[in-house]
């Protein structure tokens, strides 16, 4: 399964903090991974997968929005960009575009612009590629 970076851009880093997943946030742990963008550019929907709602960081703030992605191996949620209303309750392929960004530093001062991924849920199996027998017989015979 192919899992891209929704913006094409790197982790932010800012007076906000780290965008890497696990960075602190004074008392609590960041629970997702912050790609850079800049305002308006497309977003990347970043795996195969149905887009199955819209996803509100605040919701005492419904000018920020994002979405919910399913399919039977990983759960998402993004954040801090416009989805297209064509694309809710669609399965969408991985790189189509699917929304343009907001600038979450029009909230957070000297906070850039990013789009907030977080996965939910994950199969395991993603983070163990096909091991190819012969490179782990050849490792039992190198060590042994």
């Amino acid at each position: 399964m192919q899992i891209i970076n929704p913006t094409g851009l790197g982790i932010r880093n800012d007076s906000g903090g780290s965008g890497s997943h696990g960075s602190k946030r004074g008392s609590r742990i960041h629970n997702g991974v912050d790609f850079k963008c800049v305002k308006d550019q497309a977003i990347l929907m970043p795996v195969d997968g149905l887009i199955s709602r819209e996803s509100l960081p605040y919701k005492d703030d419904l000018k920020w929005r994002g979405v919910y992605i399913y399919n039977e191996r990983i759960e998402i949620q993004m954040w801090y960009f416009i989805p297209f209303k064509s694309v809710i309750g669609k399965i969408i392929t991985v790189g189509q575009v699917i929304g343009y960004a907001q600038d979450i530093g029009e909230k957070y001062e000297g906070v850039t612009a990013h789009i907030h991924v977080r996965i939910i849920k994950i199969d395991p199996l993603l983070l163990f590629p096909e091991t190819d027998e012969e490179i782990y017989k050849r490792a039992l015979k190198e060590d042994y």
